[in-house]
């Protein structure tokens, strides 16, 4: 399966790979990539259940409200249910940027959780283990 969606709100997402949930499993980690399943990827990435997105996203001050909005419309026409939590994993973060966030979360009422690319990668694991409905990104 290999597709574009349209692109809106400046963002567009491009698949890339779908796992069984028993593979989707982090195994390392890199400032500009992941590996899963012995494949890497470059960021920035989206993950949506077992999809891998290219996402059109190059650093964090480019996330709006509208981006929020685009990518759970987009997961729930994938996955029919709304994401409970987007996390966010980037090499470097300051405190402007949780603010700003925390706004944006509190605007479209979910979670949204910013961490080093490391801890993003191990709660990764730990909510697809547990089987919850979030979407991650890698920038």
């Amino acid at each position: 399966m290999s597709y574009k969606s349209n692109k809106a709100q400046g963002l567009s997402l491009t698949f890339k790979e779908e796992f069984e949930l028993s593979k989707l499993f982090i195994s390392s980690y890199a400032d500009n990539k992941i590996n899963i399943n012995n494949i890497n990827y470059d960021f920035p990435i989206c993950i949506f259940g077992q999809k891998i997105f290219e996402i059109s996203l190059k650093d964090l001050k480019a996330f709006t409200s509208d981006h929020i909005k685009y990518l759970n419309s987009k997961y729930f026409s994938l996955n029919s249910s709304y994401p409970e939590l987007i996390l966010i994993g980037i090499k470097d973060y300051n405190f402007k940027d949780i603010l700003r966030l925390r706004d944006i979360s509190e605007k479209n009422k979910i979670g949204l959780d910013l961490m080093k690319i490391g801890q993003a990668s191990g709660t990764f694991n730990f909510l697809t283990l547990e089987k919850r409905d979030f979407i991650t990104i890698f920038i």
